[in-house]
């Protein structure tokens, strides 16, 4: 009988093949890791994720170096930095960025905890961080064609700079067209904040001065959400909470400056005549440089209480739990009116000054937060400054009316989130070159900047 033999691969080729095979094997394995890195970021409640994943660098890369700091101390950022630049390598040499992974804003550092970054990476973005524009040119010059945008305070250092701006002495330069600078309020600028303007302003409330007028902003709205923080908490039921009214001020100096619109004694008053505490976390500098002698005005025997300033999470709790939030004039434009709406908590609103002949024209009106001017009660009861009839009697229905949460639509998740992505994906060297043809038709000079 004839034995058929199957002939077996040399030795020099099965060690071949052995190689072969565990090269496959290695690199299955770390693709996989590569894929399983996907960061999913959270979503609020009920919200449709309309987000690129954000690819975190998987564990077999990040295990050789340290996490950046928890704590957020200042100079953190730079740590924050370094991990970025570690996720950006990470998902270029695996070619798996997330969509929008690839296109980078850079923030100031001292947006490092505010709601655009969070944003920005929530939709897949990445996002550095600079504390000045030494530090942003560095960047910029590292990936100029991978950073879409650069917010940083006072654009014309960077603009009128000729070591820091494109210009022909310097092609590496950040050009103008990609600065951008973030404006808390939405009031009229000039060219000493930016030589832009115009678009190139972001802003984080609604230009409710020319909305009123039927008039579109010159500047942008893109704005923030308290949503996601917001629902993390159930209303308390009124009948539940504390006996108490908030008093919405972080400062002493508040009640002793121009913009306060009650008087000192009312407070002792509201407590008589309510049997509520008036209470607040405030600072206290007892001599203030420019108003002279500030005194608290804490009186625990009669119901006012100072409870200090407090973190964030404390102060949510204690405002929740209050009955309303009475303001005094100022601080202008605090989202912490916003916060206390979405808690269920209606809000005391002075009108700083308004015509008196015509004292319920809110055209006219001066007030502490110019955009609650269009709601009504029971959610914003405005005050017309020195009127304590109208104080008393606005605190008796808010203190006895419950509210629901609301959220304007303008301020919900998807609205902040929309208009980021629209902000990032914004053909900005087009407008820029409008931008430029437009000074150069009505022959303007004064400055001209390189694409």
């Amino acid at each position: 009988m004839k034995i058929l033999a199957r002939r077996c691969p040399s030795q020099p080729a099965l060690v071949t093949i052995v190689f072969i095979v565990l090269i496959l094997l290695v690199g299955s394995v770390l693709y996989i890791e590569v894929a399983l890195s996907t960061y999913v970021p959270s979503s609020p409640r009920g919200l449709e994720v309309e987000f690129s994943a954000y690819r975190y660098a998987p564990a077999w890369i990040t295990k050789y170096f340290p996490p950046p700091s928890a704590s957020r101390e200042w100079g953190a950022y730079h740590q924050w930095n370094d991990q970025t630049f570690l996720e950006l390598h990470a998902c270029i040499a695996g070619k798996n960025c997330g969509a929008n992974q690839l296109k980078i804003a850079v923030l100031g550092s001292n947006y490092f905890e505010e709601r655009i970054y969070n944003t920005l990476r929530n939709l897949g973005y990445t996002t550095f961080f600079a504390n000045n524009w030494n530090e942003a040119l560095v960047l910029y010059k590292k990936m100029p064609d991978l950073i879409k945008v650069v917010i940083l305070l006072t654009p014309v250092e960077c603009q009128d700079n000729p070591t820091c701006v494109k210009g022909p002495g310097n092609p590496s330069g950040i050009p103008a067209w990609k600065i951008f600078e973030f404006s808390y309020w939405p009031i009229d600028y000039d060219e000493i904040h930016s030589r832009l303007g115009g678009k190139w302003i972001i802003t984080s409330h609604p230009d409710i001065f020319r909305e009123e007028k039927g008039e579109e902003s010159p500047y942008q709205y893109i704005g923030f959400s308290i949503e996601e923080q917001c629902r993390q908490h159930p209303v308390i039921p009124l009948s539940q909470r504390k006996d108490q009214i908030w008093l919405f001020m972080k400062e002493i100096r508040y009640v002793y400056g121009p913009w306060f619109c009650l008087e000192r004694p009312w407070f002792s008053k509201l407590v008589e005549e309510t049997d509520l505490n008036v209470v607040g976390g405030w600072n206290v500098v007892p001599d203030d440089p420019v108003l002279g002698e500030t005194p608290d005005i804490e009186d625990r025997e009669n119901g006012i209480f100072n409870l200090g300033l407090q973190d964030h999470p404390e102060f949510i709790r204690e405002v929740s739990n209050s009955k309303v939030m009475l303001a005094v004039g100022n601080p202008s434009w605090s989202p912490t009116p916003w916060e206390a709406l979405c808690h269920g908590v209606p809000f005391i609103h002075p009108v700083r000054n308004f015509d008196r002949n015509d004292p319920w024209n809110r055209q006219k009106w001066d007030v502490q937060h110019p955009v609650l001017k269009m709601f009504n009660e029971p959610y914003v009861y405005h005050v017309h400054k020195g009127n304590y009839t109208a104080l008393i009697d606005a605190v008796r229905k808010a203190t006895t009316t419950p509210i629901d949460s609301i959220i304007p639509d303008f301020m919900t998740e998807t609205a902040f989130r929309k208009r980021i992505k629209n902000f990032m994906e914004t053909d900005w060297w087009s407008l820029a070159v409008e931008w430029l043809e437009e000074r150069k038709a009505a022959n303007d000079y004064s400055y001209i900047f390189e694409l």
